[in-house]
């Protein structure tokens, strides 16, 4: 029931323990096809179980944002037909996240995990960001965001919530 989504490899941190196969910015051709992405909704659709969990991940799966969208819009226009219970969950480092995917990610209830490797100190020293300056900010903001929101949405805390990972 559970299918991971690579939808790109691009990263845009060099993490210093990755062991994914990340690739720079500019290297679009690692990006997943809507193509590729519709013949994974359909596969995953036609499964026997009655749960099926969409988790993206990459790289940064948000870089290829459009995929995402495709998919979560493709698997309800699918699950009309099957009737199955359909999840999806974002595995992202949240420093290419902006309002208009946060709110979109939040309006499709998209569950999301996050990396916080401790300190401001420790996390910036850890997952190195190409653009410069601090990761951890970045993280922190959009935790703070995410959770706000939804209890701005009456969305119960216990449930909606970033779960944010320590890597060590």
């Amino acid at each position: 029931h559970l299918h991971i989504v690579i939808t790109t490899l691009r990263c845009n941190q060099s993490c210093k323990y990755c062991h994914a196969s990340r690739a720079d910015m500019d290297r679009v051709d690692t990006d997943m096809s809507l193509e590729t992405a519709k013949g994974i909704v359909e596969l995953a659709m036609d499964s026997t179980s009655p749960y099926i969990c969409f988790e993206y991940t990459g790289g940064d799966p948000t870089v290829n944002m459009p995929v995402i969208r495709y998919m979560i819009e493709y698997a309800k226009e699918l699950n009309k037909d099957n009737k199955k219970f359909v999840e999806h969950s974002l595995v992202t480092n949240m420093t290419y996240m902006n309002e208009e995917n946060a709110e979109y990610i939040m309006d499709n209830d998209v569950w999301v995990c996050t990396s916080l490797d401790g300190p401001a100190e420790l996390h910036d020293w850890n997952r190195g960001w190409r653009k410069g300056g601090s990761a951890y900010n970045q993280v922190l903001h959009w935790i703070q965001y995410f959770n706000r929101r939804y209890k701005e949405r009456g969305k119960d805390p216990e449930l909606y919530h970033v779960d944010a990972l320590m890597t060590t």
